[in-house]
């Protein structure tokens, strides 16, 4: 068919580590959310590197905030991890730095993108979505069910489409679980150079009826973006 992607290829990853961390600023004390230590000398960036390791891709890229990139480059050279970093001098939103590592990098078309402060088996099973845009060339979301779900919005879709994202929380519903895959022409929809993937982006992909989902149905989703949801991961080592 024209609209699919036959090739397997390997694509890029995105790790989104640039927010301000408001929330969790009694932990992390002026230190980016994922290198903030669990245990030992154990963060979230670990984790999600040792997740990641288990697919098949071509490079990773940091994205973070110019403030930050000492801290990153010490964890680069104390775990000899072979990653990219990109920086952006001022906050630019989640879309923002997607659109600035598109433009400053030679990344692949399509890419992948995982929020650095949440944790998922999404992250260890790329493949899904790999599968999903070589059946049909749009863009995914992953979700997840969440039992007991009292923070986030949740995603109504029918069968594999988006048919919404919705600010109204409920128990047993589906969840943004901060994983995407995506094609660089997503990122020409949104003029401004500044703004956030989930309010900007994602809706108008919506609209465009170019945004498909693969769900997990039990995943242990779990984000470390307040004191209490961090506390609860530590509590887990």
């Amino acid at each position: 068919m024209k609209n699919q992607i036959k090739k397997k290829k390997l694509i890029d990853i995105i790790l989104l580590c640039g927010g301000k961390g408001k929330r969790l600023k009694k932990i992390s004390k002026g230190s980016a959310k994922s290198l903030v230590i669990i245990k030992k000398n154990l963060t979230v960036l670990d984790l999600i590197l040792q997740k990641i390791r288990k697919n098949r891709f071509r490079k990773i890229y940091i994205s973070i905030n110019l403030k930050k990139k000492k801290d990153f480059l010490n964890f680069k050279k104390k775990r000899k991890e072979i990653f990219k970093i990109i920086t952006e001098k001022k906050y630019m939103g989640t879309g923002g730095a997607i659109k600035h590592a598109i433009k400053k990098k030679n990344i692949s078309d399509p890419f992948m993108v995982i929020n650095g402060d949440t944790l998922s088996k999404a992250t260890s099973n790329l493949n899904i979505f790999f599968k999903s845009v070589r059946q049909e060339k749009k863009s995914v979301v992953g979700i997840s069910k969440n039992k007991s779900n009292k923070r986030f919005g949740i995603v109504k879709f029918s069968r594999n489409k988006v048919n919404s994202f919705q600010e109204k929380k409920g128990t047993g519903s589906w969840i943004n679980n901060g994983h995407y895959l995506f094609f660089k022409d997503n990122f020409k929809i949104v003029k401004s150079k500044i703004f956030s993937l989930e309010n900007d982006l994602l809706p108008r992909l919506v609209e465009k009826k170019k945004l498909n989902c693969v769900k997990f149905e039990n995943d242990t989703f779990q984000d470390i973006g307040t004191v209490s949801s961090f506390n609860k991961l530590k509590n887990k080592f």
